[in-house]
């Protein structure tokens, strides 16, 4: 739903394509008017007392006669601490209690000011378009189709170089992406603006500060187990996205310790390693497995519609589950992901943004402007806090905010507790898996044992295991798996029909709307491209289709291009 605001007033228009579970909900109160899209935990266990009275069970109830689920119990709990907080001006801090992917418009009547906010990591999307004194906002980029908005050639440059945008930016102009852990406050009409983030990435303690390497490990232990047990908790039939890598075993394994047995589903080629891997986990863990195949003839089916269902934001190669959503998840209230798991645990990306700053901007090239200042207090000069908003926020997560217009899907590494506290451990715990690896061997150790690991072909604890995970050689994972991607193989799927045809209809000059907005015959850029390039031959093919689809979405006419 697209909220549009014009000097007090207040209209909706209906939301675009929405998936059944992307409405969010509107309350009200005295006037005041809080719009609120996400979801939120533990919080009994953790919110203050001043904002939060007792919550009564979490197994839902009734609420003013109706009965509302745990979630709605959350939500209803939550709105009213906002509106408690307006009259002491203390909204920062009823943020900084919450845990949870969410973002929220609160309206202050008396004050006519509007309050913007987003989660920690910003993994719940929230756009805001302003123009004289009126705005408008939605979680779905596509709602901004009502307002007949100019589309920005410079995002669909940066797509087609990433795969993906960056930083505020987004598909039309005036309209921004909010960024991570921001709180953000409009007074009408005089128009003043305050913007501030009520949170910042944690900086790790000196080894003599810090806690024993030993405690450490016990301690995430405790944290992970609290972290899973708290999105499971709800009721309701759960399952796991379970790949053949470490992550998402993890958070298996996590969920098996506190008594729950969620289902598998997994993807992967008919003999790929993610299959074959997940159902050797399965059958030790003792439950239900429910496998999906990719192969050349239905790995494209979806992809389109998934992409509008993206609003455009990532390349639809990585959308893995497209041929097998909506009908695959809806038997279930929640499926888990381990997504960042490794980046969190296992100290994967290390340094400075200033010792890394070659890498990024060879990776980001011109792009890197749309992120500021880089140095400045959010990120704490971290490699890895960058690396985290940059990646999983505008890459890993967009899937999972595909899935998550069908069915809940809590992320465990977003965990407030877990994050902050691994966080801050010395980057010397974390750095080449030291951390991670030692969790699974003192606490998880029956579901890692003997079982490979999708990433090296070998088991987590096989005495090669840290040369492979060393090694440079780009053709590593090609003799593993006699393909690219252990998941899938787009690279030769690409090549073949149906794909080829499709791809290259799509493309045509002659009726490309990429041709139209840029001038670039996509069609013949990608086969001149050289074969052995640092980017895959399916993912450039695939970012063009993926531009191509969602500009015949928007479609905005050639008229409107400035």
């Amino acid at each position: 739903m697209l909220t549009f605001f014009d000097g007090g007033r207040f209209s909706f228009h209906a939301a675009v394509d929405p998936g059944p579970r992307q409405g969010g909900e509107v309350f009200e109160q005295g006037g005041n008017k809080l719009w609120l899209w996400g979801e939120f935990y533990g919080l009994k266990e953790r919110a203050c007392a001043r904002f939060f009275p007792a919550l009564g069970k979490s197994e839902g109830g009734a609420v003013g006669g109706v009965e509302v689920s745990a979630a709605g119990i959350q939500k209803k709990a939550v709105a009213d601490a906002f509106f408690r907080a307006l009259p002491e001006q203390c909204v920062e801090e009823v943020l900084r209690a919450l845990d949870g992917v969410f973002a929220g418009v609160l309206w202050d009547a008396s004050a006519r000011c509007l309050h913007l906010f987003t989660d920690r990591l910003g993994l719940q999307p929230l756009y805001f378009w302003e123009e004289g004194g009126r705005c408008a906002w939605s979680v779905q980029m596509r709602d901004f189709k009502h307002l007949d908005l100019t589309l920005r050639e410079d995002a669909l440059h940066c797509f087609l170089d990433l795969g993906h945008l960056v930083g505020e930016m987004s598909w039309f102009e005036g309209v921004r992406l909010l960024p991570a852990a921001v709180y953000e406050r409009r007074v009408f009409p005089e128009g003043q603006t305050e913007r501030r983030r009520y949170w910042h990435w944690p900086q790790p303690l000196a080894e003599a500060e810090a806690p024993s390497f030993e405690e450490a490990v016990d301690v995430c232990d405790r944290l992970l187990r609290a972290a899973v047990r708290r999105r499971l908790e709800g009721g309701g039939k759960s399952a796991i996205l379970l790949s053949g890598g470490l992550d998402s075993r993890l958070v298996l394994a996590a969920a098996l310790r506190e008594g729950f047995a969620p289902d598998a589903l997994t993807m992967g080629m008919k003999n790929g390693e993610d299959l074959r891997i997940a159902r050797l986990v399965c059958e030790r863990a003792g439950i239900a497995f429910e496998p999906r195949v990719l192969d050349a003839e239905n790995w494209l089916e979806g992809r389109e519609r998934c992409t509008v269902l993206s609003d455009g934001l990532i390349n639809s190669l990585h959308l893995h589950q497209a041929p097998f959503v909506p009908e695959w998840v809806l038997p279930y209230e929640r499926v888990l992901c381990g997504i960042a798991l490794e980046a969190t645990l296992g100290g994967y990306w290390q340094g400075s943004i200033t010792e890394e700053g070659d890498k990024l901007q060879a990776q980001f090239g011109e792009w890197m402007k749309e992120y500021g200042n880089l140095e400045g207090d959010f990120y704490g000069g971290r490699a890895v806090s960058f690396l985290m908003d940059a990646h999983v926020r505008h890459i890993t997560a967009v899937s999972t905010y595909l899935m998550r217009q069908f069915v809940e899907r809590p992320l465990v590494f977003a965990d407030r507790d877990l994050l902050e506290y691994v966080l801050s451990l010395p980057d010397s715990y974390r750095r080449d898996y030291r951390l991670y690896f030692a969790l699974l061997r003192k606490y998880y150790a029956n579901l890692f044992a003997g079982i490979p690991w999708a990433k090296t072909g070998l088991p987590v604890f096989h005495p090669l295991t840290p040369w492979v995970l060393r090694s440079r050689w780009p053709g590593l994972r090609t003799v593993l798996y006699r393909a690219r991607d252990a998941l899938a193989d787009y690279e030769r799927w690409v090549r073949m029909e149906p794909a080829r045809s499709m791809l290259e209809n799509l493309l045509y000059p002659w009726h490309s709307c990429i041709k139209i907005w840029t001038m670039r015959d996509m069609l013949s850029e990608l086969h001149a491209a050289p074969r052995f390039a640092r980017t895959s031959r399916a993912e450039k093919w695939m970012r063009a289709a993926t531009a191509e689809w969602w500009l015949r979405y928007v479609s905005l006419p050639h008229e409107s291009h400035p």
